[in-house]
């Protein structure tokens, strides 16, 4: 009885397996010199559906994706001509949400970025030819500039304008019933540690304060604050920053301050 199973089984799974690739069909376009352009396959109703290839007129790979019910879905490649890496991400039901990474010719990143939702979020990094960064910037929701770090080819910054510090808070207004969160993003380089702390202030006097332990967020350093507290009034929660770097004993200090009136 189990051998019969099994056979009928194995006889269901490729059964099932070939209706699948049935249910494909595989479309090609093509150069007017007769060489193969693009390669994808489609479902029954003519949308995209699995590898999609475009090719360079010498026949090496231009793009691969990957597409789910028309839309790019998982990881994307494009290549040069002479097939090295150009770029890659990855996307989410047609969005890019990923990190995304853009080569040059010898194999170095040129760029690495990173989006959420198809919108450039936090740090993006910028280097040169032969692998050194050269610019830091943190953004929001693509065109939202926050700030920018400079670096020379020993990798120390050498120009800095604006905030290394965002907040994002969880809700746009509280009362003292609620527990507050702030989410605070920090741009913090290679070759450069962190140290930094968070304070509370009311009527011009600090209540509180901790030491914070930055933690990995995407492309980014984070901290998540969460406080309750008891009484109504003006408050001040103060996110202090210090960047040092070991080799030049170089140091940045930032802050950024998030008043709240609580009720």
């Amino acid at each position: 009885m189990i051998k019969i199973r099994m056979g009928i089984y194995m006889i269901l799974y490729i059964l099932i397996g070939c209706n699948s690739e049935e249910s494909k069909n595989i479309k090609k376009e093509f150069y007017k010199n007769g060489k193969l352009f693009k390669e994808y396959s489609v479902n029954k109703k003519d949308i995209k559906e699995g590898d999609f290839k475009e090719y360079y007129e010498n026949g090496k790979i231009k793009k691969k994706y990957k597409y789910l019910n028309g839309k790019l879905e998982g990881e994307q490649k494009e290549f040069y001509e002479s097939g090295t890496l150009k770029s890659k991400g990855y996307y989410i039901n047609g969005v890019l949400d990923s990190l995304i990474y853009h080569y040059y010719t010898n194999g170095n990143i040129e760029q690495e970025s990173f989006r959420f939702e198809g919108k450039l979020f936090g740090a993006q990094k910028e280097f040169d030819v032969d692998g050194n960064l050269t610019n830091m910037n943190f953004k929001v929701n693509d065109s939202e500039w926050v700030s920018s770090l400079d670096f020379d080819k020993s990798g120390s910054i050498i120009k800095k304008a604006g905030s290394l510090i965002y907040c994002i808070a969880e809700k746009r207004e509280n009362s003292i019933k609620d527990t507050l969160g702030l989410l605070f993003y920090i741009m913090v380089p290679p070759l450069y540690t962190s140290k930094s702390q968070v304070l509370e202030i009311k009527d011009g006097g600090i209540i509180d304060k901790q030491d914070c332990n930055l933690v990995d967020v995407n492309n980014n350093k984070a901290f998540l604050f969460k406080r309750r507290f008891n009484e109504t009034g003006n408050y001040i929660v103060r996110f202090k920053l210090i960047l040092s770097q070991p080799l030049s004993k170089a140091s940045i200090k930032d802050s950024l301050d998030v008043n709240l009136n609580l009720k």
